[in-house]
């Protein structure tokens, strides 16, 4: 159908962290909209919006996105897309979360790395169990989802280390933002 648009959670990786690749969401929503995006909602201030887009610009939308920014404000950030369906099947559940998990503590241990392309059979068994004792990870298809025994600030997880040995690009949130997204994107099915 010509006219037919789905909604897409974009998740920018590395905007307006530690001052760097300053990212105004007022600009991120100027952008996806000059390229053809409807209805913009941002969430937080590290790169997280939820859109319309028409299914003819669905696969182009992370490129024309970086290929925008990259443009007005000198730097491309990688993004990864998720249809509202997609991030309704990741928001579910987590599988590593815990009965008695304390809700404060929550956000601090558990999150979801989000990646650009699903890893390799090879690539997914590189990943090393004991390199951060105590963090726990499961990888289902394009998502990598993490357990941090003292959170993310002390986990040798890296995302660095993540990518190399996945040989993709990801971006990690926090299990409070995925859920907000999920809310945001009005997806319930």
């Amino acid at each position: 159908m010509p006219g037919a648009a789905s909604r897409v959670v974009v998740l920018l990786k590395g905007v307006n962290v530690g001052g760097r690749n300053r990212l105004p969401m007022k600009v991120l929503v100027e952008e996806l909209e000059r390229i053809g995006a409807l209805s913009v909602v941002t969430y937080l201030q590290s790169g997280n919006a939820v859109a319309e887009v028409s299914d003819r610009l669905l696969p182009a939308i992370g490129t024309r996105l970086t290929e925008a920014i990259h443009l007005r404000l000198g730097f491309a950030p990688a993004v990864v897309v998720r249809s509202a369906r997609q991030l309704a099947a990741v928001a579910r559940s987590h599988p590593l979360a815990r009965a008695g998990d304390d809700p404060d503590e929550v956000n601090r241990l558990l999150a979801v790395m989000f990646l650009a392309a699903k890893p390799t059979a090879a690539a997914s068994r590189s990943l090393d169990p004991k390199r951060s004792p105590g963090d726990e990870f499961v990888l289902k298809g394009c998502e990598l989802y993490l357990r941090y025994a003292s959170g993310a600030g002390s986990t040798k997880l890296t995302p660095d280390y993540l990518e190399r040995s996945l040989g993709t690009v990801g971006t990690a949130r926090n299990w409070n933002t995925v859920k907000a997204l999920f809310d945001i994107s009005g997806f319930g099915g």
